[in-house]
């Protein structure tokens, strides 16, 4: 059996034990200990920051393409195009009917993008449109008992989907990759609610730097 973990991990196991007494420690405490002593231990400078972020966003972009085509597969023999059409219709299942313009920007998209989608699901009788009681200008959609229908029928190869995209992790690691993933999303819905139109310079200076 070889014990070169056990040997590497010895010497923060001393330093956190002569550091907290025995009746305040815990495994869960020495984690968490742990965890904040290697991410202050990681010293960084700018040239290897900027090379991590590149990383990290190159590593989402090809995550996602891959979690489009699972999903994609998805799709085969559906009226289904593309991810899109699934995330409108959850949005109106989860949330109720809503004018078009909010339907988009629920789910990060552009007008005339979202508009396509929204015109897809009207043809195939998934959703339907109605004046805004509130706003004679705008228009409002609901989704229909056949959208309904659709969305559940999927809704099975869509969790099929979502088992492979988080591939081997393990529960703790989805968990804390949720975590994460959460917190990013705050940060991005807001510069999406309130900055989406300024330029990139503006939006770093704004919320990054």
């Amino acid at each position: 059996m070889s014990y070169i973990l056990l040997e590497a991990l010895l010497p923060y196991l001393k330093e956190f034990e002569e550091k907290h007494p025995p009746e305040h420690s815990s495994v869960d405490h020495f984690i968490a200990w742990l965890q904040d002593k290697r991410q202050k231990d990681i010293a960084l400078d700018e040239a290897n920051l900027k090379e991590l972020n590149g990383q990290i966003s190159r590593h989402i972009g090809e995550l996602y393409k891959h979690a489009k085509g699972y999903m994609k597969k998805s799709f085969s023999d559906t009226p289904f195009s593309s991810p899109d059409d699934f995330a409108y219709l959850a949005t109106l299942i989860h949330q109720g009917s809503m004018r078009k313009t909010e339907l988009i920007y629920k789910n990060i998209g552009d007008v005339s993008p979202g508009m396509e989608v929204i015109k897809r699901l009207l043809k195939h009788g998934f959703i339907r449109d109605f004046p805004d009681p509130d706003d004679k200008r705008s228009r409002r959609v609901e989704i229909t008992a056949e959208g309904r229908q659709a969305f559940y029928r999927l809704l099975q190869d869509m969790q099929i989907a979502g088992d492979i995209i988080v591939g081997d992790l393990s529960v703790a690691e989805r968990i804390q990759l949720l975590e994460l993933l959460k917190r990013l999303r705050r940060f991005h819905q807001n510069i999406f609610d309130e900055s989406r139109s300024d330029n990139l310079q503006d939006i770093h200076t704004q919320y990054v730097s």
